[in-house]
């Protein structure tokens, strides 16, 4: 990542009040872009200072092309999120919703005549068979059932996006992202689910056998990897963000390790039912080879982000 590059950019976040917009919003300010993020807010409001907030839809065309009139880049972080229960409890709502997000932004680019874009897809559009590890040219057939909406969602958007006929397009499809501007409600993913009942609840309950396996990706570390390819990454490219399993484990241990950072002494118990897919490890040889590293351990990203919900927001209701 060069300075030269983004420095005076025109960038518009889509999504960018989020967990991954926020941080993208901060490296791009470092990089003296001028940034605007639109956002519904529909999750809470985290503001930048030096960017500007824009409250919308991102599902509506009109409101995405005036946004954009004037832009060099967008990035589409736009996304309904969930945890593994809640996807499986709402496939046809998670799929409508993000369809509209994952489409009408490219679509809208492309009228304005956006040059560089970057849509922002998952790991779990993978096939469960094609996981271990996740690599771009193995897509495989029909995602887990467990996030099957979202996954749905998020492929047609990628297919989207290539058929666009943008100028400078990438997609980027990072791990399971967590960090400090993460959603801590209902619909919460696994590591904010795991501290709050790690704080609040007599007996830890997880969802799952335990045996599951993940890798997670601290939100900085997703954001650098955005601003790499879609910078040095060829048009038209597809790009794990992932540490080739280094920061991976089993919620087992995800859950004894949240536990001991708490400093908490209470009894876990794993529940049953699907969990999602057995094994995900992401291949991020190629945005290596552009010169993008991981630089937050598991170990070290779980500290910082159990350590600022202590004091940011366990008093909250």
């Amino acid at each position: 990542m060069t300075t030269s590059f983004w420095n005076d950019k025109t960038v518009c976040v889509v999504g960018g009040a989020g967990l991954v917009g926020t941080e993208l919003t901060t490296l791009l300010l470092q990089e003296h872009a001028r940034v605007t993020v639109l956002d519904d807010f529909s999750r809470g409001k985290t503001w930048m200072i030096g960017a500007q907030y824009i409250t919308g839809d991102a599902g509506d065309r009109s409101k995405c092309e005036e946004t954009f009139k004037g832009a060099d880049v967008v990035f589409n972080l736009a996304a309904r999120v969930g945890g593994v229960l809640y996807n499986q409890t709402h496939s046809a709502e998670m799929f409508h919703e993000n369809i509209r997000l994952q489409t009408v932004p490219v679509i809208a680019a492309r009228e304005v005549g956006v040059k560089y874009f970057l849509q922002c897809s998952s790991v779990c559009v993978y096939e469960e068979s094609r996981q271990n590890p996740c690599i771009e040219t193995w897509l495989g057939g029909e995602p887990n059932p467990a996030n099957a909406g979202y996954a749905w969602a998020k492929r047609m958007g990628e297919r989207v996006a290539r058929w666009s006929g943008l100028e400078h397009c990438v997609v980027a499809r990072p791990a399971n992202m967590y960090g400090i501007y993460d959603y801590f409600d209902d619909r919460s993913h696994v590591i904010p689910a795991l501290i709050k009942k790690c704080l609040n609840d007599d007996v830890i309950r997880v969802r799952g056998t335990g045996q599951e396996v993940r890798e997670f990706l601290y939100a900085t570390d997703a954001a650098r990897g955005m601003l790499v390819a879609l910078e040095q990454g060829e048009p038209g490219a597809i790009y794990n963000i992932g540490s080739d399993g280094a920061n991976s484990c089993t919620i087992s241990e995800l859950a004894y390790t949240i536990r001991e950072i708490l400093g908490v002494d209470k009894p876990i118990e794993f529940i049953g039912g699907s969990g999602g897919d057995l094994r995900r490890i992401v291949n991020g040889d190629k945005l290596m080879r552009l010169g993008w590293q991981p630089e937050v351990s598991l170990q070290q990203g779980l500290r910082t982000v159990c350590e600022w919900y202590k004091k940011s927001c366990c008093q909250l209701p």
